[in-house]
């Protein structure tokens, strides 16, 4: 842990710690300066302590998802925790005691950014220990929650249950789904079911969401904007820009880089200490931060991804966005849900590949998929090589892990 000392930490004085006495014991042992929470609580004074904590203050180190690699801990201070409640509560609100999250992705990610407008209005969170679609519906519907972010993936499954009309989902205002790309054939789906409810974010680590949003009214059928994560949010700003930083117009296709009391500080260096106040990699463009994303907007600001920079495949000289091909694919109705990454090829450079996942119960073929591919893209986009797998691997927030894929399909 060399190097913390070099982070604006407010002072930490003590850590508290709950379980069993011999545990405590052991801790104190390794790492010194450990109280028992239930001994510190019976003996405490009923008398609030003066805490003087600064904006600029680290709150916490929040690594990324490393779904295209190595995760990194982005430096987050206690303004960017501020700058998400004050948009939550504006985006989502009025927020009373009588909502209810259900939490079903880990809180260290999207389900998490949840918790804290609902206990600022002194609301509800209720937890489940993991993913099941039934025990989803029956939470909903026992306990009358307003509000449930999911996955793409998550969303998808929940909107394929054949038992899904059995359940009673009325008290559901705000069904939020995010960080990965929503197959727009799935989100038709969920617009007949949940149109009422339906709200599309996008944020990431070193910007916690949500830097856009697409509401309800903006889930229209047949509506090109479906297609796009929103416009800003309140404090937020977006833009696109060239290789070289500089703004595009309308509808031309750029890095998105974004800006507001939300962005991170940087990441914390590999050698133990802050990257000075900014991370080496040049993940920043003066104030703006470079997300990694490659995208557009339209006329009204509302922002598409096309992509990421680092989920560029190049076949034959050519440039393949992934996100295109997967949404492409997964527009056959039996498609629950596709991966496409570029593997090592000595005619290609890399050679298009995808990996499919088959709705429960459907007969799908690689023949299947590559017709699906032929209709809706260019040749050089088409996988050339296409496996049907049960399943696609996930790290615990529900994103796919492209590199594992990859290492998988090399082995």
């Amino acid at each position: 842990m060399a190097g913390l000392d070099s982070l604006p930490f407010a002072e930490l004085p003590r850590l508290l710690v709950t379980g069993s006495q011999a545990v405590d014991d052991r801790r104190e042992e390794l790492v010194g300066r450990v109280l028992n929470y239930e001994s510190v609580l019976a003996s405490a004074e009923a008398v609030s302590p003066a805490v003087n904590v600064a904006d600029e203050d680290v709150a916490r180190l929040r690594y990324t998802s490393g779904t295209t690699g190595s995760a990194k801990a982005a430096i987050l201070p206690h303004r960017v925790y501020h700058a998400s409640l004050d948009t939550l509560l504006s985006e989502l609100g009025p927020f009373t005691e009588s909502d209810r999250a259900l939490h079903v992705a880990p809180l260290t990610h999207g389900s998490g950014a949840l918790v804290h407008p609902i206990l600022f209005a002194g609301g509800t969170n209720v937890l489940l220990h993991h993913f099941d679609v039934d025990d989803v519906l029956s939470a909903i519907e026992r306990h009358r929650i307003t509000m449930l972010f999911t996955v793409p993936t998550m969303l998808s499954r929940l909107v394929a249950s054949p038992r899904l009309e059995t359940y009673d989902l009325s008290s559901l205002r705000a069904l939020i789904y995010g960080g990965a790309p929503m197959p727009e054939a799935q989100l038709v789906i969920a617009l007949q079911k949940f149109g009422h409810s339906l709200h599309q974010i996008y944020g990431m680590t070193e910007a916690p969401w949500p830097i856009t949003m697409l509401k309800p009214a903006d889930h229209v059928a047949n509506d090109p904007r479906l297609r796009s994560v929103g416009k800003s949010t309140v404090g937020s700003e977006v833009r696109i820009v060239d290789l070289e930083g500089q703004v595009l117009s309308v509808g031309e296709v750029g890095e998105i880089e974004v800006r507001g009391r939300n962005v991170m500080l940087g990441y914390f260096g590999g050698d133990g200490a802050a990257s000075s106040v900014r991370d080496p990699v040049d993940v920043m463009n003066g104030e703006w931060l470079r997300t990694g994303d490659v995208g557009r907007k339209d006329e009204e600001g509302y922002v598409f991804i096309v992509g990421r920079k680092k989920d560029v495949i190049i076949s034959g000289g050519f440039n393949v966005y992934a996100a295109e091909v997967e949404t492409a694919l997964c527009a056959h109705e039996s498609v629950l849900e596709a991966a496409v990454v570029g593997l090592p090829n000595d005619d290609w450079g890399e050679l298009v590949a995808a990996f499919v996942v088959p709705v429960a119960g459907a007969v799908l073929t690689p023949a299947d998929v590559d017709a699906v591919a032929r209709s809706r893209l260019s040749g050089y986009k088409c996988p050339r090589r296409i496996d049907i797998v049960a399943e696609l691997p996930k790290n615990p927030s529900g994103k796919i892990q492209k590199s594992e894929i990859r290492r998988r399909a090399r082995d």
